[in-house]
């Protein structure tokens, strides 16, 4: 029963908090970043796939500091980081220069986050 008024609390919260929508694309937009250098680590693109969905399992967690309330979220977003992935193996090779890999993850993580904050936080 405990679980079922968490749930419906942070229900609440996500409809009604900005502050909750800006941590979810700053956990996202993260989260992508860190991708990134996964497979600047030479990770498949299966294997970055895949800790793509398990981050994307994580969110309601990370979110709400509980693991049992991820039906509460908006929506599923295995898309958006699939999505993501993907534009990754897409757009940026592997390289072994440092000073690329991380003006590239930060490049990525900030466009992620506008991106993000411009859909649930400013249209909404």
């Amino acid at each position: 029963m405990e679980w079922k008024i968490l749930a419906e609390a942070n229900s609440k919260e996500w409809e009604t908090s900005k502050e909750l929508h800006e941590k979810l694309c700053e956990i996202m937009s993260q989260d992508i970043s860190d991708l990134y250098m996964l497979r600047q680590n030479h990770w498949s693109l299966v294997k970055v796939l895949g800790e793509a969905r398990q981050r994307n399992k994580e969110l309601s967690k990370k979110l709400f500091g509980d693991d049992g309330v991820s039906d509460v979220m908006e929506g599923n977003w295995l898309d958006y980081y699939e999505t993501s992935v993907l534009n990754i193996f897409e757009s940026f090779s592997v390289t072994d220069d440092p000073e690329i890999k991380y003006r590239n993850a930060s490049i990525i993580r900030d466009r992620e986050f506008a991106d993000c904050y411009r859909k649930l936080v400013l249209e909404k």
